[in-house]
């Protein structure tokens, strides 16, 4: 027993300093959520208090989308339904949410977010997200006034420019390495 307790101690340990990492890939994030998950360490989401989600930083945007949507707190049933832990997730986090998890996340999980995390989503973020998601979070941003139209047409925008910018790149990179060598 008291090695499992040591084991847990350096394993929490080890996932504050990940969790303080502002890049890192979905795929390593993943395995990190799994184990912190595990009875020895922070256990189930379904037990998890504002404490656990600011602790484990980075490593809550590797999340499912319905890991996400369990932080909500209607989602959390009785005993907790009052917690927000949607607030509670790291500002530096929320752009390593991947947009193929984020496009899939129910739209009222933007309404439980803190400005900070709004103004933390990238611009390719905003191009995916849906109508309703993006108006939540507007509304966030905004404090439900009557926000204007055009600074998420021009984030979305933003967002669409840097993808085809990329995209523009890979082609300039093959067709030099294919073509012209």
């Amino acid at each position: 027993m008291l090695i499992v307790a040591l084991l847990k101690f350096r394993f929490s340990e080890l996932l504050y300093h990940i969790g303080q990492l502002t890049t890192c890939s979905f795929n390593r994030l993943r395995p990190l959520l799994g184990k912190a998950r595990s009875r020895y360490t922070f256990g189930p989401i379904e037990s998890w208090d504002e404490s656990k989600v600011i602790a484990l930083g980075s490593i809550v945007a590797g999340m499912s989308a319905n890991q996400f949507s369990q932080l909500i707190p209607q989602s959390r049933g009785v005993n907790r339904k009052d917690m927000n832990l949607v607030a509670a997730i790291r500002p530096h986090a929320i752009p390593l949410i991947p947009v193929t998890i984020l496009e899939l996340i129910e739209p009222n999980f933007f309404e439980y977010m803190v400005p900070e995390q709004v103004i933390a989503l990238t611009p390719r973020q905003w191009h995916y997200m849906s109508n309703a998601q993006a108006s939540r979070a507007m509304d966030i941003w905004f404090s439900k006034d009557r926000w204007p139209g055009y600074y998420l047409k021009n984030l979305r925008e933003a967002g669409a420019i840097k993808e085809k910018f990329v995209f523009s790149l890979a082609l300039f990179i093959y067709f030099v390495n294919n073509v012209v060598l």
